[in-house]
């Protein structure tokens, strides 16, 4: 079975259905228009093949209509219903081998339903044309996603992690970045959901797990041994919903020759309250590996506190979006303040993300938050850049 999405198979039909609108729509309307007069020839030389419109009704002909409809609308939609009756009509024989002519009635009302169905078509594609249009975006992302992750254009950005106390770097998230061969980026917030829907983010997250572990064992082996330095890699809701996850993390561990304390995954908090259950199975399984744990966008899943405690993680992450309005909104400083006490309370820490200012920091601080990530200490960057600083760090 042709597997469109993976995790998530389609029939035969809906496949290549998605698979021909696709291609039909990509193409260029020089090119739209040279298929439709070719598909309208052919269906006039079908015809004339099997005997005339007398031995077999010449319904392909709704085939080349659909498609105006589809591609350019209700005016080529009526016209190529024009054509097609002409054809299916006056200029096809009843009997090809007698010359039997059709009489007007029959071929009169054929036409009728070739441009009835064309503006049919036309109407109902222009009702869902956002909708169309999106699902096409989502369909080439896809095909781009999967050939992307074929020839490696992914990379990993690493975002510094510091202790607010002395803004000593003690780890750095592991950022997905995806550069097409043009030259252009593509936005994490454009293609990861994208990625998630279709399941391809469970492979491209393998790919992410490998690489950040084999980084921060590079990293690792060129610290002082006494220099305490993780690596965070982000988990996906699929992932986590994946038996073999801790396999995966376990064989990563072993490739890279990477220390389980050194890996901390990140889960979204949204991504945990799916399934409460099994996402506290899935979590003490990973803890039992000796990973390190972080429920990542906390506040934003409109959970209950009640279960909190239940989750075995090692950090809550402040969502980026309380941290952008603490110095202004009295709201977002008081939840803020909670989600650091909720972390000390049940022994994790806290760590903020998105600091862009010193005002922000000096909140933090006040706060007791101990770790913080954001533009006010460094921006993403590449694995060297990073390298350079810690190199200077250890120096000093």
């Amino acid at each position: 079975m042709p597997v469109g999405d993976i995790g998530k198979p389609l029939g035969r039909g809906q496949y290549w259905a998605k698979r021909v609108l696709f291609a039909s729509t990509g193409t260029s309307n020089a090119t739209s228009w040279v298929v439709l007069a070719v598909a309208l020839t052919g269906c006039w030389l079908l015809g004339h093949l099997l005997g005339g419109a007398g031995r077999v009704a010449p319904h392909w002909f709704y085939l080349p209509v659909i498609f105006a409809g589809v591609r350019f609308g209700p005016g080529a939609a009526f016209v190529t219903g024009v054509f097609a009756g002409v054809l299916a009509g006056p200029l096809m024989p009843l009997d090809v081998a007698d010359g039997v002519p059709q009489t007007v009635p029959d071929w009169a009302t054929r036409l009728a339903f070739f441009v009835l169905i064309g503006q049919v078509v036309a109407f109902l594609v222009a009702r869902s044309h956002a909708e169309l249009a999106e699902e096409l975006r989502r369909l080439r992302l896809h095909e781009d996603l999967r050939r992307g992750l074929a020839l490696d254009e992914f990379h990993l950005a690493y975002q510094p992690i510091v202790t607010l106390g002395t803004g000593e770097i003690v780890g750095a998230e592991a950022l997905l970045r995806w550069t097409q061969p043009d030259g252009s980026s593509v936005c994490p917030s454009t293609f990861v959901p994208v990625a998630e829907d279709s399941g391809l983010i469970v492979p491209i997250g393998a790919w992410v797990l490998r690489e950040a572990c084999g980084q921060a064992s590079a990293w690792s082996r060129s610290l002082p041994p006494e220099r305490d330095f993780k690596i965070s890699v982000n988990v996906s809701a699929l992932q986590l919903a994946d038996p073999d996850l801790p396999k995966h993390v376990q064989a990563a561990l072993v490739e890279s020759g990477l220390r389980p304390s050194v890996l901390t995954l990140e889960v979204t908090e949204t991504a945990l309250i799916v399934d409460i259950e099994q996402s506290v199975a899935a979590l003490v399984a990973l803890k039992a590996i000796g990973v390190g744990l972080a429920i990542d966008d906390f506040g934003t899943g409109q959970s209950s506190l009640a279960y909190a405690h239940r989750f075995p993680v090692d950090v809550i992450k402040v969502d980026q979006s309380f941290v952008a309005r603490i110095e202004t909104d009295t709201a977002s400083a008081a939840i803020t303040a909670s989600v650091i006490g909720l972390a000390h309370g049940l022994g994790m820490q806290a760590l903020a993300e998105g600091i862009e200012t010193a005002g922000q920091l000096a909140l933090l601080r006040s706060m007791g938050c101990d770790l913080g990530q954001g533009y006010y200490f460094d921006r993403p960057a590449t694995p060297e850049a990073l390298s350079e600083r810690l190199a200077l760090a250890s120096v000093g």
